[in-house]
């Protein structure tokens, strides 16, 4: 996705980037995050205690765990990437990388799928395919990169061009199938993992003609057509995963639609103000997995308000929405900001013109390669 929303003159130096921060992810999570995210929380609630550097993995189904969740967290990883496309230096990069996979993922995992303060046995916040855990968190960091980040320089809109529809739909369609498989491989046995793959089905197809419908009105451009499309099927997916084992068809056929209407606003809100975000990431991966994490306090089929409950599940579920959105809006706002103020978080404005491929990189970033005189 993120090669395919990058123009041709950077596209291949993302794929080495994010190679580096795959490498560099698994490291920290192995070290630090699987045991604050995994291991046995502290008396509060907050954070795991145990489990460091894979101390007392052996012989346990911890090699698993943190396999399947490491995976979950790059997730977040390279969703944050896509709204930093061609402005964000290189080091900012892995700075993030490894501040998520060490900490601030972990966190929120022990909060939400641990025995943490989130998910203890009077509050029991329903989250079991990462709408929240995952892409709630990394539609806050995103929100922050395509704010504070700016917009690249001498950006307008139909000058910006990405390098493939193809690869983005390719990497859209992969990302669903991802989430397809996080969801199904958090349901307890084989009807409830089939009961999330088709409720996700449902969600994505409706959520993808609501955004269309809405999307397009009065906008007959292709490429938009095509990108809208694709984001709201994906945003669908996503915000049903919430309760996708423990809800019926017609409750993923209104989560889609009621999400669409948000996801479908939210991008005609970026066209309108020229937000430079190239994937209308604000949108799919902020907006729509708010508005799930919270619908799950509706259609959940045990304690949904729609289904006889009382009104608790839904208050937990806010809760839990506003408090992963506010520790990723936190962390992000101060490593960019700060950043920002240093001068030291975005790609020089020559690098961006001329391309990433054309410029040179060391540790210090993305720079300018010097002029050869003929």
């Amino acid at each position: 996705m993120e090669v395919g929303y990058s123009r041709k003159l950077h596209y291949a130096a993302v794929l080495m980037k994010n190679l580096y921060q795959l490498a560099l992810g698994i490291l920290v999570w192995w070290l630090l995050g699987a045991g604050f995210g995994l291991g046995e929380t502290s008396d509060n609630g907050f954070i795991g205690k145990w489990y460091f550097a894979g101390d007392e993995w052996e012989g346990t189904i911890r090699y698993l765990d943190a396999a399947k969740f490491g995976f979950f967290g790059m997730i977040v990883v390279f969703s944050i990437n896509i709204p930093c496309v061609e402005k964000v230096q290189l080091t900012v990069q892995m700075l993030y990388t490894g501040f998520i996979m060490a900490f601030a993922y972990p966190v929120i995992v022990a909060w939400g799928w641990g025995e943490g303060w989130l998910y203890d046995r009077e509050k029991n916040f329903r989250d079991p395919g990462g709408c929240g855990t995952i892409h709630l968190l990394a539609g806050a960091w995103g929100l922050m990169a395509v704010f504070i980040g700016g917009k690249r320089h001498n950006y307008e809109p139909s000058q910006f061009k990405t390098s493939s529809p193809t690869i983005i739909s390719l990497g859209l369609f992969l990302f669903a199938i991802g989430q397809f498989m996080v969801t199904m491989s958090q349901a307890g046995d084989l009807g409830s993992a089939m009961k999330a793959l088709w409720n996700s089905w449902l969600a994505g197809g409706s959520c993808c003609l609501t955004v269309t419908i809405l999307g397009t009105l009065r906008i007959k451009d292709l490429d938009w057509t095509i990108n809208t499309a694709l984001e709201g099927f994906i945003a669908g997916v996503i915000a049903v995963a919430s309760c996708a084992t423990n809800t019926e068809g017609w409750d993923a056929f209104c989560i889609g639609w009621f999400v669409g209407i948000f996801v479908a606003a939210a991008i005609r809100l970026e066209r309108w103000f020229k937000v430079d975000d190239v994937a209308h990431t604000i949108a799919w991966q902020f907006v729509g997995p708010f508005i799930g994490v919270i619908l799950c306090g509706f259609f959940d089929q045990t304690e949904g308000v729609f289904h006889h409950g009382n009104g608790k599940q839904l208050g937990i579920q806010v809760l839990g929405a506003v408090v992963i959105s506010a520790w990723g809006f936190f962390f992000s706002a101060i490593m960019f900001g700060v950043l920002r103020v240093l001068n030291l978080l975005r790609i020089p404005d020559e690098v961006q013109d001329n391309g990433l491929m054309s410029a040179i990189v060391s540790w210090t970033g993305f720079k300018s390669a010097p002029k050869v005189i003929s």
